[in-house]
C-alpha cells in the first residue's frame, strides 16, 4: 500500500513540475524562441564585424597606425607625385601634373572677372629664387582671385631640403586638418576648405611659417616631433606632418 502511494504521489509530482515549466516558459518566451523547423537565421554565416587587421608588406603606407578594428583598406596612402597635380590644365603633363624639371607651377581656382566663372587650371613657368619660387608667377588677372601651388611635397621645391608649406588665404587664419570622416580611425586628414583659409603652397628654406601647414610624402620631411600623415587638400592627395 505504502509503495503504490509513493508512486502516485511521484507521477502526481512530476506532471505538476511539468506544468509549472510549459507555464512558464509561455509567460517569458518574447518571440525570439525559434519554432519547431526554424533556426537562427545567422546560423552558418560569419557575422561578426571585419576586423581590419590585413597583412601590410609596407609600414609607411599607414604611418602612425590606425585603430584597432578600423577597416583602412580603401584609406588614402602617402604618394609621391612628380609634380603638383593641375587637374590636366594647360601646360601639364600626361599625369595632369606641373613639372617642376621645367620649374613649373599650378595655377587654379582663378574666376573670370567678366563672368565669374572658374577658369581651367593651368601650369606657368616660374622664376626661382634664393628660396623657393617667385609668387606671382601665374599672373591672375585683377579681382581673379586664385591661388599658386608651388608643390605638394618638399622636392617640388627648386633648392634642395626646402619644406613644402600651405599658406593661410584671405580668411587670415591658419588652416587647420581635420581627421577624415571618411575613413575614422585610419591615421588619415582633410581640409575642405577651397580657398578662404588656404591660399596654395609655397617653398621654404627654414621650415614653414607659424600657422602654415608642412606637406610631405615621408616621415623624412617633417619638423621633430612629428611624422607624415595621408591627407587631402582642395581635391589633391598628398600628405601632412602632424
Amino acid at each position: 500500500m505504502q509503495q503504490r502511494t509513493r508512486r502516485l504521489a511521484m507521477l502526481l509530482g512530476g506532471s505538476l513540475l511539468a506544468t509549472v515549466g510549459f507555464l512558464a516558459a509561455c509567460s517569458t518566451d518574447n518571440g525570439t524562441t525559434p519554432l519547431p523547423g526554424q533556426g537562427n537565421p545567422d546560423s552558418g554565416r560569419d557575422t561578426k564585424k571585419d576586423s581590419g587587421d590585413k597583412a601590410d608588406d609596407d609600414d609607411d603606407d599607414n604611418p602612425g597606425g590606425s585603430d584597432a578594428g578600423a577597416d583602412c583598406s580603401a584609406a588614402p596612402k602617402l604618394r609621391s607625385n612628380k609634380g603638383v597635380f593641375c587637374f590636366g590644365g594647360e601646360g601639364s603633363n600626361d599625369a595632369g601634373v606641373c613639372d617642376p624639371a621645367d620649374d613649373k607651377v599650378c595655377c587654379a581656382d582663378s574666376k573670370d572677372p567678366a563672368t565669374g566663372q572658374f577658369v581651367k587650371a593651368r601650369c606657368a613657368v616660374a622664376t626661382a629664387s634664393g628660396e623657393g619660387y617667385q609668387a606671382g608667377s601665374c599672373n591672375f588677372p585683377p579681382d581673379a582671385g586664385g591661388r599658386e601651388w608651388h608643390c605638394t611635397e618638399s622636392k617640388h621645391c627648386p633648392n634642395s631640403g626646402e619644406a613644402c608649406c600651405v599658406i593661410t588665404g584671405t580668411g587670415g587664419q591658419a588652416p587647420t586638418a581635420q581627421p577624415d570622416k571618411d575613413f575614422p580611425g585610419c591615421g588619415t586628414f582633410f581640409n575642405g576648405d577651397q580657398g578662404y583659409f588656404v591660399g596654395g603652397s609655397r617653398c621654404r628654406a627654414n621650415g614653414c611659417n607659424s600657422g602654415e601647414l608642412t606637406l610631405c610624402t615621408s616621415d623624412a620631411e617633417c619638423p621633430n616631433g612629428t611624422t607624415c600623415h595621408p591627407f587631402k587638400l582642395a581635391n589633391r592627395f598628398t600628405g601632412i606632418c602632424k
